[in-house]
């Protein structure tokens, strides 16, 4: 991105914020308005939890993936130290910048729309490429109410989706300290689908004018379906299911106005070493998960194992009781068999006969 010039504007929008908080729609939102997200074959498509889809290139999905994969972690879990993110900059940005240059250039001159979750966890190393390219739009949701989305959705833990959300929430807001920033309230669309013009004219506003000058932020309302939010949480749950901090945070964040948010975001600024004390305790949450899961699947394991075998016991035992049966219907055969053999050897017709069967069995030739 070294030949784009940061300084007269943006060349699009990144959407930041946890799975589950409305990214997709509100990326959606912009895509509608005039935005470039990638070509439709290569984009993450609609699934049963998102029917409109999810506007994430798979390019960056793929590459995120490999990202975390070399740091040994996962979106949900071990989250790479941001340390040695930074540290590995060199080495592994140049194919991020050709896959963001890629994006750009299938655009055909229009501003692009970049979303991909785990780029939450990934900004020490994301900075470089979308510092004064690319504006942040930073999607906010209850964290209980994203909390029960990945439980449905993805079977985690209710406190470990909870931790998933703090996380790059923290990581979100850490890197997002001191830069302009367009926030999307997830609730506030669905009760208002008109602010979503709102949010995307605010973001707008950071392009390259000949950019913003493509833009119909007019459209961008179409993009908010209140039919398709599933999980609303009660207020009263959160005191019972929150932590402290992710209290706190939840606070912080729903006080934010919808729209541009400059110097307001440095009041909770989160430090580095209270992110690391966050992602420690989500690793090992995460890592408890794991090990209840893999003791879980062992005891569904055992369950069928047992199942199966009490199921070829039976098999055994109808297997047995129709042995006896049949022992018992060639028993009854023999005896039958015996007694009219019996009874045909003391008949008088087979004694009068017996000198002819006996000539029969010694008749030369015979």
């Amino acid at each position: 991105m070294d030949d784009i010039n940061r300084e007269d504007g943006t060349v699009g929008i990144v959407v930041l914020g946890t799975g589950r908080s409305g990214t997709s729609a509100i990326t959606r939102a912009f895509v509608l308005s005039g935005y470039f997200a990638g070509l439709e074959d290569e984009l993450l498509g609609p699934a049963s939890s998102n029917e409109f889809g999810h506007y994430e290139p798979l390019s960056v999905l793929e590459a995120n993936e490999e990202l975390l994969a070399d740091f040994g972690s996962r979106w949900w879990a071990d989250l790479p130290d941001r340390n040695e993110q930074i540290r590995r900059r060199e080495e592994l940005l140049p194919k991020m910048q050709s896959l963001l240059e890629a994006i750009l250039a299938k655009g055909n001159g229009a501003p692009v729309s970049i979303k991909e979750p785990r780029i939450n966890t990934l900004l020490p190393l994301w900075q470089p490429l979308i510092e004064g390219v690319l504006h942040p739009v930073l999607a906010v949701r209850d964290p209980l109410a994203v909390a029960m989305s990945l439980e449905t959705r993805d079977e985690i833990p209710l406190a470990n989706a909870l931790a998933a959300w703090e996380v790059h929430t923290a990581m979100a807001l850490d890197w997002a300290h001191g830069r302009p920033v367009t926030v999307a309230p997830y609730a506030d669309l669905l009760s208002n689908t008109e602010l979503a013009a709102e949010i995307v004219g605010a973001a707008t506003s950071h392009l390259k004018p000949e950019l913003a000058s493509q833009i119909d932020a007019a459209q961008a309302p179409d993009a908010i379906q209140p039919k398709l939010r599933h999980e609303v949480a009660d207020d009263l749950a959160h005191d019972e299911y929150l932590t402290g901090h992710q209290a706190e945070l939840w606070k912080y964040l729903e006080a934010l106005p919808a729209g541009e948010v400059e110097a307001a975001l440095a009041a909770i600024r989160t430090e580095g070493d209270r992110i690391e004390a966050i992602a420690e305790r989500y690793r090992l949450d995460a890592k408890v998960w794991e090990e209840t899961g893999r003791a879980s699947e062992l005891a569904t394991e055992l369950e069928q194992a047992k199942a199966e075998r009490d199921q070829l016991r039976q098999q055994l035992v109808d297997a047995e009781t129709r042995v006896a049966t049949t022992e018992e219907r060639i028993a009854a055969i023999e005896k039958r068999h015996l007694k009219e053999i019996a009874a045909i050897e003391s008949s008088a017709s087979w004694r009068i006969t017996a000198p002819l069967r006996l000539a029969k069995r010694y008749r030369p030739g015979a």
